[in-house]
């Protein structure tokens, strides 16, 4: 009989998000029963096995797998931690809760994937807590697209639905797209078909200016898989100076599509891309805190001389772009190796 796994996640109405998307792979490639829980089954539009959490405890026998994302059952945790000592969470820290800390201490171990993270936990008394860099178990790492001395430089701005006070940081994109004076780029601005009112509200007090730069795209809309791959690896630089990032999504996405990345010098965007190696992480000031997560903002000035020095090298991106491989690869690695060792012990 199979042992069990079971992925407690918020996030899986289209799919799971892409650290439990590659947890569920390494498990299904080790013969895993593979569930997926949640307090309700709510709207999956994919074919999984769910369990519900009120019937975790009963469900799960003493050498099955529980990985939580982020949040967790706390009543079934109380339970489980008396006969399960398999239990694990990842977690963004922008959602760490002090106030949880006597639940945090039930789980076998806890994987951040910042090391201000793993050093604030740590602080707080927490001895199982693992630095962990997630992975994309579902994009490949992509030949590099090397730019020609005669074509424009394709510029990228993935924000998503801009996220909780403009995390993705549209405004200083904007403001740097109205300070580049050249016309030797062109931007793309991809929002997702929804964008959260803070983002939404910077693009519509630019939305005038944007549509009359020729140089300026907007797309607002979300895309299959394969086809948001393909735009992806079509670029030459990202823009990515987010305030601050649990997952750091888009920087992953980019890497693994060979396109440098412009970020900030801050966990975790720092930890994912190696500055001068495989993007510029600028300069940056702490502005504020989500629980204890630091927010971080770059001087506009500071930002248009990281892109403009960027955009004149073109050796600089080429050589940036064979160069993402690195840090990518060894990340692939030390995340397999990782959750092999915990799902075959």
């Amino acid at each position: 009989m199979s042992r069990k796994i079971v992925l407690y996640t918020p996030w899986m109405e289209q799919g799971l998000s892409y650290d439990a998307k590659a947890i569920y792979d390494i498990a299904a490639k080790n013969g895993f029963d593979i569930y997926i829980s949640y307090r309700t089954k709510r709207k999956i539009k994919w074919d999984c096995k769910f369990i519900s959490e009120n019937k975790l405890v009963e469900f799960l026998n003493k050498d099955d797998l529980l990985f939580c994302f982020e949040v967790f059952p706390q009543k079934q945790i109380e339970h489980l931690a008396k006969s399960l000592s398999k239990l694990y969470l990842m977690v963004n820290f922008e959602y760490y809760d002090i106030r949880l800390i006597q639940f945090y201490k039930l789980f076998k171990t806890i994987f951040v994937k910042s090391q201000f993270a793993y050093k604030e936990c740590q602080k707080d008394g927490l001895n199982n807590i693992k630095y962990l860099q997630w992975i994309l178990s579902d994009f490949i790492l992509n030949e590099e697209r090397l730019l020609n001395n005669n074509e424009k430089i394709k510029v990228l701005f993935n924000g998503g639905t801009g996220g909780y006070l403009d995390r993705r940081n549209l405004e200083s994109v904007l403001n740097l797209i109205t300070k580049y004076p050249n016309d030797d780029v062109e931007f793309v601005i991809k929002m997702a078909g929804k964008i959260r009112r803070w983002s939404n509200r910077i693009l519509n007090k630019h939305i005038k200016s944007l549509k009359e730069d020729s140089r300026v795209k907007i797309i607002t809309q979300n895309y299959d898989r394969n086809t948001y791959k393909k735009f992806i690896k079509s670029f030459d630089i990202n823009l990515a100076p987010s305030k601050f990032e649990g997952y750091g999504l888009t920087l992953l996405e980019a890497m693994y599509a060979r396109v440098p990345t412009i970020t900030l010098d801050a966990p975790p965007m720092n930890e994912i891309v190696i500055n001068g190696e495989s993007g510029i992480c600028m300069p940056c000031d702490e502005i504020g805190l989500i629980n204890k997560q630091p927010i971080f903002q770059v001087n506009d000035s500071i930002f248009l001389e990281s892109f403009t020095s960027l955009v004149k090298d073109r050796k600089k991106i080429n050589l940036m772009k064979k160069n993402t491989s690195k840090n990518i690869t060894q990340m692939i690695d030390v995340f397999t190796n990782q959750i092999e060792n915990i799902i075959n012990d």
